[in-house]
């Protein structure tokens, strides 16, 4: 392989990954997740999650070609074992962020997830591509494009559902968040599956299998950030309600609801007070409201979670200056 390609092999596997990571990040404008935890779970999925399912997929190929013949454990790999493997293998790492005070919901899962996802596929792009390099510049380039813009965002939207349905089951009970768990691993093995069948499909009915892969797969992306954009809506929608339930118990002025909650607006200058800190202001209240949130599942946490509101909305009447009123409760 030449050095240039090498290069080229570098570029095109990290670029495009770390690009989008940095897109998906940038959305979450409300409560964005800490540029550390998020590096941490790429690299769990970069580093870990490869070598993890690289491993198990060795061994299992292995076994496969003793029972099937080399060629069928190829497909048999392909198409189950390798969409089996390597979903929970990306995911296992959200099961300890989702124990973070840093992952609150639906969205938060969805960032964390797509950080584990395209972390693994920065890493087997590279792969891929510096194995093709000696079969030509068009046949590495397709497999760059096919790559990049299908293959890699397959593993991040695979492991973005996981991750949103540990957000969406994080303040409920065991069992929810046990089926939860199951159910999004269920949907992205399937995702991965069915990407995988339809490429392997490709070698015996040409073009038309890819076709389809692709097609199916841009359905699945919409609907995937649809839902996405949904949720961060969601967080405006939940913003406003549960400020101005604090507004009307005197925590904040009213006035301040509608710009806290508006990603333009809450970043002008001059309508928060000169003396406070204007984004420790924002950042608490939008701590606040998130905790409200949590307290109203009543799940096994909620005594922690209120005790975590009362100590915003005390951290709020500090910086304002607003006397105490009766409680407002979430």
């Amino acid at each position: 392989m030449s050095t240039a390609l090498l290069f080229l092999s570098v570029l095109a596997a990290t670029v495009p990954m770390l690009g989008c990571l940095g897109l998906i990040w940038w959305l979450d404008r409300y409560n964005r997740e800490p540029i550390p935890l998020v590096a941490a779970v790429f690299g769990w999925g970069a580093i870990f999650a490869v070598v993890g399912a690289f491993s198990i997929n060795t061994i299992g190929s292995a076994i496969l070609a003793s029972l099937a013949g080399t060629e069928n454990a190829t497909l048999l790999v392909t198409m189950f074992l390798a969409p089996i493997v390597e979903e929970p293998m990306k995911a296992v790492v959200l099961l300890a962020v989702a124990q973070t005070r840093w992952f609150d919901n639906t969205t938060d899962g969805f960032v964390y997830g797509a950080a584990a996802g395209l972390g693994f596929a920065m890493t087997e792009n590279f792969l891929y591509f510096q194995s093709l390099a000696d079969h030509g510049f068009a046949e590495w380039l397709y497999v760059v494009l096919i790559r990049t813009a299908c293959s890699g965002l397959m593993h991040a939207m695979a492991t973005s559902i996981v991750g949103a349905s540990l957000g969406w089951a994080k303040c409920r009970t065991g069992d929810v968040r046990a089926i939860a768990l199951m159910m999004g691993l269920a949907t992205a093995i399937a995702i991965h599956g069915i990407w995988n069948t339809l490429i392997v499909l490709e070698i015996y009915i040409g073009g038309q299998a890819i076709l389809w892969d692709v097609a199916l797969f841009l359905v699945e992306l919409s609907i995937v950030v649809g839902i996405f954009l949904l949720g961060i809506e969601g967080e405006h929608r939940m913003l406003v309600r549960e400020l101005m339930a604090e507004a009307e118990g005197g925590v904040l002025p009213p006035q301040h609801v509608h710009i806290i909650a508006s990603v333009k607006r809450r970043n002008r200058v001059g309508w928060c007070p000169s003396e406070i800190d204007q984004d420790k202001y924002i950042e608490t209240a939008t701590n606040l409201a998130f905790k409200r949130m949590q307290c109203r599942t009543h799940g096994p946490n909620y005594d922690k979670y209120y005790a975590e509101a009362r100590t915003l909305r005390h951290t709020l009447r500090a910086m304002l200056g607003t006397r105490p009123l009766p409680p407002v409760e979430p």
